[in-house]
């Protein structure tokens, strides 16, 4: 069964400040730091209460993000440097889109400053 069948029952979750602590940003490329604390318990939860967890990442190695998360033991089904259909998206950098307004409100709150006004 492939994961685009299981897209209601899919979480896709970023691997890089939700998972991987990545305290130091991308410093030189590699994955340096330990997960952050309570992901490696919420994941398990998440695939024990019947979700299929995909891990997307902007890094191209995605050998490297599966050895790390072997190496803490971190049981996924997916790792991906695409977007899959998901359920839901849980991402440290992320806004909620509700309408544009709102979006660019959030945003410039990030920025410090407008973007532009929706009329």
């Amino acid at each position: 069964m492939s994961i685009d069948s299981l897209s209601g029952k899919t979480i896709s979750i970023d691997f890089d400040g939700v998972i991987h602590a990545y305290r130091r940003g991308w410093h030189d490329g590699t994955i340096y730091d330990v997960p952050i604390y309570w992901a490696k318990e919420a994941i398990k939860g998440l695939r024990d209460a019947g979700f299929k967890i995909a891990v997307h990442t902007a890094r191209e190695d995605l050998f490297a993000v599966r050895d790390w998360l072997k190496k803490y033991d971190i049981e996924v089904e997916l790792v991906s440097n695409r977007k899959q259909p998901s359920l839901v998206y849980i991402d440290d950098r992320g806004l909620r889109f509700t309408d544009w307004d709102n979006t660019l409100g959030q945003l410039a709150t990030i920025i410090g400053k407008e973007v532009l006004e929706v009329e």
